[in-house]
C-alpha cells in the first residue's frame, strides 16, 4: 500500500484532469493521498476534496505563501484545526508574543514586534 504524503490535488492544474488523476494514483496502488493547503484561502478547497476522495488532508500555510499571511489567517488556521475532532491543542499561541522572528527561504531573516 502506498500513500502520496503531498498531493496539492487541489490546484488549479489538475481541473482538467484531477478525477483521472485520481483514478490512476488508486490504480497504481496509491491507498490514500494526503491534500495540504497552502493558505487560510484554501482549507475548504482540500478539506471538501479531500473528503470526496476518501483522502486526507493537512491544513497549514506554505512557506511561500507567509509572507502575504496575516494575523487573521493564523486565527482562521487556529479555528479551522480546533474545528477537528480529537484536536485540543494546536501550538498556535495566538496574541502571547510580543515579537515573532520570522526566517525566510532565501535566508533573510526579519522580525514582527506587536505594536
Amino acid at each position: 500500500m502506498w500513500i502520496d504524503t503531498h498531493a496539492h490535488l487541489d490546484a488549479a492544474e489538475f481541473d482538467v484532469d484531477r478525477a483521472d488523476v485520481h483514478r490512476r494514483a488508486r490504480a497504481a496502488g496509491v491507498a490514500m493521498s494526503v491534500i495540504p493547503a497552502v493558505a487560510a484561502a484554501n482549507f475548504d478547497t482540500v478539506r471538501l476534496l479531500a473528503h470526496a476522495q476518501q483522502d486526507a488532508y493537512a491544513l497549514g500555510i506554505h512557506p511561500l505563501f507567509t509572507p502575504d499571511a496575516t494575523e487573521l489567517h493564523l486565527a482562521q488556521l487556529d479555528a479551522a484545526l480546533h474545528a477537528v475532532p480529537g484536536v485540543v491543542d494546536t501550538g498556535i499561541f495566538l496574541g502571547l508574543a510580543t515579537e515573532v522572528l520570522v526566517a525566510r527561504a532565501d535566508g533573510s531573516t526579519s522580525s514582527l514586534r506587536r505594536t
